[in-house]
């Protein structure tokens, strides 16, 4: 059975495929979105437990998906990543949803800890 829902929003196609697999090896049910206003769009037709968006994408960057969420929707918690870690960006990101940022590469088991404690706490 597969359990929580997961939507991973990066214009990288192989990140995002490969972060979905990683879910769906983990018993998630994994959605896949190539940019921000596909993430925007399935975030309002599905049912997400957690959303994990880059912060650096062309049509709609993650910071304004990630207030877009918040401000629109049900709250979804979202965790905010970027190959960018410097401390304006973090900061930035810490700023919207559930604050959480995580600097690329990630670590595939930090990234599901992330995940587990980010629902845990919105449950």
């Amino acid at each position: 059975m597969v359990g929580k829902t997961v939507i991973i929003v990066d214009d990288d196609r192989s990140f995002v495929d490969a972060v979905a697999v990683l879910f769906q090896q983990s018993d998630y049910r994994a959605l896949k979105a190539y940019g921000g206003r596909e993430g925007l769009e399935l975030v309002c037709h599905d049912n997400v437990d957690v959303a994990i968006i880059d912060v650096n994408m062309p049509d709609m960057g993650g910071v304004e998906l990630a207030r877009q969420i918040e401000e629109l929707l049900k709250p979804v918690p979202t965790i905010l990543i970027s190959s960018d870690d410097s401390t304006r960006t973090a900061d930035r990101c810490r700023s919207v949803g559930t604050g959480v940022f995580l600097a690329k590469p990630l670590d595939p088991e930090v990234l599901l800890e992330t995940v587990s404690r980010v629902l845990s706490q919105h449950t």
